[in-house]
């Protein structure tokens, strides 16, 4: 006889169908090292006896901005590079139009004024390689990464929407994409195109925590040489025609 299923409850989502709050997030790896443990405290109140209080802290979702989700567009402002990545010129986004196509242009004289004083070959040569019937093409200062994804979707059958954000670079252990919803992320050097400010930062970050290792390994007197150990001891069995065990 074939079992009831509405007494199996209701099975783990698939990879396909989590979303939202269900999907594995980017920082997952440090909460699984140093899982959540709230500790209860206490304060005593004017009856003199101690009771429960819960610790009040900063929300944890950060504001969403340019600067705190390197996975987005800044457009604050657009620039045309050269051949070599290199800016030729950066105008303001007041003076960019948008065309339904998703790509943004500036005037002809807007172009050719911003390269200054210094016109140079290269930068005349960018201009020209930009150059189309709408204007000159250019881009946001830092595209929006290529991995990062959005999708809206209703939250839960309550009729409020929510915007799903993800990073198709990478996934769970089930396949499903990570999620960089209500995250901060300051620096990528997995985004495509890459950004110079992302590789600057980490590179910055490395370097100091370098240099404190090296500086914690120059002042911990008490580090203990295996190596210089084992050498003493032989030295010493050594002088005294000792074994392990003893004489032999």
């Amino acid at each position: 006889m074939a079992e009831d299923s509405s007494e199996q409850g209701s099975p783990e989502p698939g990879a396909s169908e989590r979303r939202g709050f269900d999907r594995g997030r980017i920082t997952d790896s440090l909460h699984e090292q140093y899982p959540d443990d709230p500790k209860i405290q206490y304060v005593v109140t004017d009856d003199g006896l101690a009771t429960a209080a819960h610790a009040q802290g900063p929300s944890y979702a950060p504001p969403l901005t340019e600067d705190t989700l390197v996975c987005m567009a800044d457009k604050r402002s657009f620039v045309l590079r050269d051949a070599a990545c290199r800016v030729v010129f950066e105008v303001s986004e007041d003076a960019v139009t948008e065309l339904p196509d998703g790509r943004f242009y500036v005037a002809y004289m807007t172009a050719i004024r911003s390269l200054g004083s210094s016109r140079s070959l290269a930068g005349f040569t960018a201009v020209a390689r930009a150059w189309t019937t709408e204007g000159v093409e250019v881009h946001p200062v830092r595209p929006q990464c290529a991995h990062y994804a959005r999708q809206q979707v209703e939250l839960d059958g309550t009729g409020h929407l929510m915007t799903e954000r993800l990073c198709t670079a990478r996934r769970d252990d089930d396949g499903a994409f990570l999620s960089v919803m209500d995250q901060a992320i300051y620096a990528c050097e997995l985004r495509s195109p890459a950004d110079m400010l992302s590789r600057q930062r980490i590179n910055s970050f490395d370097e100091d925590r370098v240099r404190q290792g090296h500086q914690r390994m120059a002042e911990d007197d008490d580090v203990f040489d295996v190596d210089k150990c084992l050498a003493e001891l032989r030295t010493s069995a050594g002088n005294l025609n000792t074994g392990i065990f003893g004489d032999k």
